[in-house]
């Protein structure tokens, strides 16, 4: 595996220089926001200038094109690169409307979409464009971290997931086990033997670097989500966004690190980081040797090691300032001096970044946010003091996400919040940020992440409901009251606590979260102690010991026991297993055999998440890479 499979990438840097190329004369490029960085990923600005694009214009997230400046850059072909929805064909349709005489073009990325067609046909321009589709790979974010940064709200996306599974295997060859749980899982799998059908099976090939694929649903396990990671990693995305591996720092950071130019003694190292920081984007891979030291450990541990690493940087300055030969001091600063710089300024960029997360992780409030957390997937938590928090969170004017992360964590912890408290809260909520929050509301509602307890007359509501459709089809008196119902209520009848795998979701199938946590032991207990979280023994250390990722820990448990079907079942309601060799499928993976097994999340996967495997691969001398929808 020393190309990290990114043979993947190559593939679609070449049919993008196809479309490029089936388009006569210069072209300028219109690409969709959210795609500028998977876009870098394949191909360079370089690159596409080489192929004809003379120039790269950005379209805003709210749709609306540069039109100044593409007034006066002629009249080469327009080329749309954008994914494919249908707010972007009504984009499309109304930019050619308004300009019928500037040849145009679009490339659609994952796939072309008859709505769109549709759209384009409706409004009259459908044969005034050439059109085409560019199925984006698996990006390598790092050489074990893979994305197809599909946005979030396209969850149900199963098709362009099959499809570069499917890619993957046409290169590297056929996975020789796939283990899945959980709906998503399943449409995954029933799309890629479509696909097998459609364009013939890959191939087993002797020397494929994969041994076993998991497919995760990420609806089995919102709780991970909706927690506060700890890792230095984690936080650095929580607080600035990391997207496809580069990151914005903020004011607070950049500010920082211009106070610490001011304090430099030595001209030379404040014009390098003066340099440095003319750009706030930052790359962060394991090209940065401080970043690749720190990116896995709680921030607990993160501090002291860049307190290490600066005294150890600041000695061999010092070292090289008491050179006296000649030719000493030339090996010095051909050998060792341009890759101090390097890491110092590395360095400088962390312990400001480092700060920053201290302060506000340090803050009383972050620090009570964490222990609610921790004791609602413990089931200790006190709702009326959740409720309270959330009421003084949204007074303070935090964002209303982590407001919304934390009420949805305690009605998934108690199987539904009490009605008064949801009440007040909901009331507390509008007030706060906004009667247009309320489809965000009803959407937590019918994905049965904020929803309320149910009484027990809704419970008989929902049994004579249940009887009465069976009787009398759609029809009866209970189904009607039933139907009339609040769509939260509605929502909160079917989440019935109790001890069966689908507690708190019983119409989707999902499991509850204290099912969960107690089948699988997912909170430590009194007799297993803390866990130290400077050299972690158990990877819950990614949420300071309190909590360790169901799926996570399936894969921790099938390296481990092997896969059991039928146990997986009864954990996650729908589990599957599949083997194309003569190898059981039950036989668990064999660190000896040297390849790699690839977790994949349907649904996304969080950096706390994507830490507690590395930590599980190196305890257990496995490569295992990761593959996700987004993260």
């Amino acid at each position: 595996m020393d190309d990290d499979l990114r043979l993947t990438v190559e593939v679609a840097r070449g049919d993008l220089v196809h479309r490029l190329e089936s388009l006569s004369g210069p072209k300028h490029l219109l690409v969709e926001q959210c795609l500028l960085r998977p876009l870098d990923k394949v191909a360079s600005m370089s690159l596409l200038a080489k192929h004809g694009c003379a120039r790269v214009f950005t379209i805003s997230k709210d749709g609306s094109l540069p039109s100044s400046e593409l007034d006066g850059s002629g009249r080469a072909t327009r080329v749309f690169l954008m994914r494919g929805s249908l707010p972007n064909a009504r984009l499309l349709a109304a930019f050619l409307r308004s300009d019928e005489s500037t040849p145009a073009a679009v490339i659609w990325v994952d796939r072309r979409l008859p709505m769109a067609d549709r759209e384009l046909e409706r409004a009259g321009v459908y044969g005034a464009l050439d059109q085409s589709a560019l199925a984006l790979p698996l990006l390598p974010i790092e050489a074990d971290l893979f994305s197809l940064e599909l946005p979030q709200s396209r969850r149900s996306d199963y098709y362009s997931v099959a499809q570069s599974l499917f890619q993957l295997q046409s290169l590297y060859g056929q996975f020789p086990t796939i283990y899945g749980v959980g709906e998503a899982s399943e449409h995954v799998w029933k799309m890629l033997k479509v696909l097998y059908s459609d364009r013939g099976e890959p191939r087993a090939l002797a020397d494929q670097p994969i041994s076993h694929l998991f497919l995760l649903d990420r609806n089995l396990d919102p709780a991970s989500v909706l927690m506060t990671g700890l890792t230095y990693e984690s936080m650095l995305h929580d607080a600035f966004r990391i997207r496809c591996g580069k990151v914005q720092f903020g004011s607070e950071v950049e500010e920082r690190l211009r106070a610490s130019l001011k304090e430099a003694k030595e001209e030379g190292a404040a014009a390098a980081a003066a340099k440095s920081n003319k750009s706030s984007i930052v790359a962060l891979d394991n090209n940065d040797g401080v970043f690749a030291s720190v990116r896995n450990l709680h921030m607990t541990a993160v501090f002291p090691w860049l307190s290490a690493k600066a005294r150890e940087i600041q000695a061999s300055y010092d070292k090289g300032a008491q050179l006296d030969a000649l030719a000493d001091v030339k090996a010095f600063v051909s050998g060792e001096l341009k890759t101090l710089k390097t890491r110092h300024r590395q360095l400088e960029t962390h312990i400001c970044a480092c700060e920053v997360l201290m302060e506000r992780s340090g803050s009383a409030s972050a620090s009570e946010r964490l222990a609610l957390e921790h004791g609602l997937v413990a089931g200790q938590a006190d709702m009326n003091q959740v409720l309270e928090f959330l009421e003084d969170s949204m007074l303070a004017e935090q964002s209303p996400w982590q407001v919304l992360a934390l009420a949805c964590l305690a009605s998934l912890a108690s199987s539904g919040l009490p009605q008064k408290i949801f009440t007040s809260f909901r009331e507390s909520f509008l007030h706060a940020y906004g009667f247009e929050t309320l489809p965000i509301l009803h959407a937590l509602c019918a994905r049965r992440l904020l929803f309320v307890k149910p009484s027990p007359l809704l419970a008989k509501l929902e049994g004579a409901a249940a009887a009465g459709g069976k009787s009398a089809g759609a029809g009866g008196d209970a189904g009607q009251l039933l139907s009339a119902l609040p769509a939260a209520a509605a929502a909160a009848s079917s989440a019935l606590s109790g001890g069966s795998p689908t507690a708190g979701a019983a119409a989707s199938g999902v499991p509850s979260l204290q099912f969960m946590v107690k089948r699988m032991g997912l909170v430590p207990s009194a007799q297993q102690g803390t866990v130290n979280l400077r050299q972690p023994d158990r990877m819950s250390y990614v949420f300071s010991g309190a909590f360790a990722p169901p799926l996570c820990t399936l894969i921790a448990d099938t390296m481990v026991r092997g896969w059991n079907n039928a146990e997986t079942e009864r954990t996650f309601g729908r589990a599957f297993a599949e083997s194309h060799t003569m190898t059981p499928a039950e036989r668990r993976p064999d660190s000896r055999m040297r390849k790699a097994i690839m977790a994949f999340f349907v649904g996304g996967v969080t950096y706390a998440e994507v830490a507690a495997l590395r930590w599980l691969a190196a305890q257990n001398n496995f490569r295992i890479l990761i593959g996700a929808t987004h993260i």
